[in-house]
């Protein structure tokens, strides 16, 4: 039987701020369980969505805006699936290339996403993070939001799962003007090594930002 962390229809855990904002999000709720059931048990699932509605909550409240949902008026904030060129990477591949001695043990560190603080109108929430190398170069990663750092997260079981991605038992909320920094432990030598990887996750802001090509700052 599956675990009913969350109700597709019942939202009434939060107050929302704006009329229109449950009805966008109870059209999106079933989108998410859908594309999120193949992370295995539902309250996995369950967990990401909260923290989807957590943000939405925060957008109201920061952005001063009604939720549009995937397609929100132009007064309206929304949110898509979170972009390289959101966390600041000047393209829109997911590829990373770390410096050419090795960071074993962290007796040195490459940047996996250089620091950077988000806009006054840029929500994000990081769930996961995938590496589609068949043997990654990355060791381990280190997770800066804001002022808080989590602990570091070794990358090397996913081989053993044979699984290009993990998930965080706790999504990560970046909140508008945060930093963001994640940091990387790799094994190579005298070489850069280029591998496809990134995060998975979902940018809530203006549909002016959503539907820009490159990164906006404000």
């Amino acid at each position: 039987m599956a675990n009913p962390v969350w109700d597709p229809v019942n939202t009434s855990g939060f107050k929302w701020r704006y009329a229109s904002t449950p009805k966008n999000v109870s059209e999106l709720l079933p989108y998410f369980y859908n594309d999120l059931k193949s992370y295995g048990d539902p309250s996995v699932a369950g967990r990401i969505i909260a923290g989807i509605l957590k943000c939405v909550a925060i957008g109201e409240e920061k952005f001063q805006q009604a939720f549009g949902g995937w397609t929100p008026e132009s007064n309206e904030f929304g949110m898509a699936p979170l972009r390289p060129v959101h966390v600041d990477i000047n393209n829109n591949r997911w590829r990373w290339a770390d410096g050419t001695s090795a960071s074993v043990n962290w007796s040195a560190e490459d940047s996996f996403i250089d620091s950077f603080s988000l806009g006054s109108d840029e929500l994000m929430l990081i769930y996961g993070y995938f590496n589609l190398e068949p043997v990654p170069n990355t060791l381990e990663l280190f997770f800066q939001p804001g002022s808080e750092k989590l602990p570091i997260w070794t990358i090397e079981p996913m081989r053993v799962k044979k699984e290009p991605y993990f998930i965080f038992p706790k999504p990560i909320i970046i909140e508008p003007r945060s930093q963001f920094y994640v940091a990387a432990s790799t094994k190579s030598l005298t070489t850069s090594v280029t591998e496809e990887a990134g995060l998975l996750g979902y940018i809530f802001a203006p549909k002016s930002k959503l539907i820009a090509k490159e990164r906006v700052v404000s």
